[in-house]
This record gives structure tokens, sequence and C-alpha cells, in this order.
């Protein structure tokens, strides 16, 4: 399985890019639904701050599951390809991992240091969880990023 994470934030899109991406999951719960209906996804996270929007998933076939993720994601906030090319960003494997760590710790925050991210990647992963859409893979890698937020903080 591989690690993708693919997403926009506030170094890459606009404020009024990441307002319409920008989607309550406790009360919406379509976006991991959708994700988790893509046939290469096997785990998968939907993050929405108002700052990023990402989704972190292990994935059978990397180039077919980026294709379809933008194409599920983007489409809520009716972007353009155009526009949706221009902010986003695709990592995958090590780099996916790094960023993550780095979202949960803070490093990539817009305040670096800020404690709010990594509330709401907890939130995130709690509800990937909870509609069973996070596995062995997620459930490790997100504890260990928990663990490097930790040890970043203290």
């Amino acid at each position: 399985m591989n690690i993708i994470l693919i997403g926009m934030n506030h170094k890459t899109a606009p404020v009024d890019i990441r307002e319409r991406l920008s989607i309550d999951c406790e009360d919406d719960e379509m976006p991991l639904t959708e994700i988790m209906g893509i046939p290469q996804i096997k785990e998968g996270m939907f993050l929405s701050t108002c700052n990023r929007v990402e989704v972190l998933a292990g994935v059978a076939d990397v180039q077919s599951a980026v294709e379809n993720l933008k194409s599920v994601i983007f489409s809520h906030g009716n972007l353009s390809s155009e526009e949706m090319e221009r902010c986003l960003y695709i990592y995958h494997s090590d780099d996916a991992v790094r960023h993550l760590f780095r979202v949960a710790s803070s490093i990539d925050s817009m305040v670096m240091g800020e404690p709010q991210i990594l509330g709401q990647v907890k939130d995130a992963y709690r509800l990937c969880a909870e509609r069973n859409s996070s596995g062995v893979i997620l459930n490790k890698l997100l504890h260990h990023a928990f663990r490097v937020a930790k040890r970043v903080r203290t």
C-alpha cells in the first residue's frame, strides 16, 4: 500500500478558494464517504480547517487515486481544473509522512506553534476511525504523528 497526501493550504491557495472547500466533517459525512468510495483507496482521512483542506490516504494505485481524489474533493468547491492545479500539492510516501508530521506538530501552520491544529488532526482521525476508514497503516501513522507533535512541543 502507498501513502499519499493531497491538499491545499494557506501557502498555496487564497482564502476565497479555501473557504469554498472548507467543510465541517462532523456535520457533513459526504467527503469521507466519497473518498472511501474510490476503489483505489483502502484507508482515508479528510482534514478541513480554515487554513487547509487535505486528504491522507492509503492507496493501491497512486496515479488513479490522485486523479479520482481531485475530482471528488474539489468538486465540492466548484473549482476549475486550472484553479485546482495551481493551488494543489500532492505528496507520496515519505514526503506525505513528513508533511503530516509538520502539520500535526504545527510547523506548517500559518502561526508556527499554534496548538489548535493538533486537535483538528485528532478530530479528523477520530471521525475516520468512527467511520471505519482507517486501518492498520493510518492508525500507526497517525499515532506516530501525535507522538512527534508532542515531542516537538516539549
